[in-house]
């Protein structure tokens, strides 16, 4: 069984930060609402777990050329 650790270190929650570069533009435009942000979240999330996404099947395929 996997532990959280290692969910983390599989899922690379240390790069999520790179993510955060989805809100330059709301510093950017001069008016904003609640949706925009909410908007804006939404995508983050969605960056988060495209990015997990690839970094587990890299990894996958990483360890099928090993063995």
């Amino acid at each position: 069984m996997i532990n959280l650790k290692d969910l983390f270190n599989l899922v690379r929650v240390d790069q999520w930060q790179k993510n955060l570069l989805i809100f330059c533009p709301i510093f950017f435009i001069n008016s904003y609402n609640y949706s925009t942000l909410v908007d804006l979240f939404f995508v983050f999330v969605l960056f988060i777990l495209g990015s997990s996404l690839v970094y587990i099947f890299n990894d996958y395929i990483d360890q099928k050329k090993i063995s």
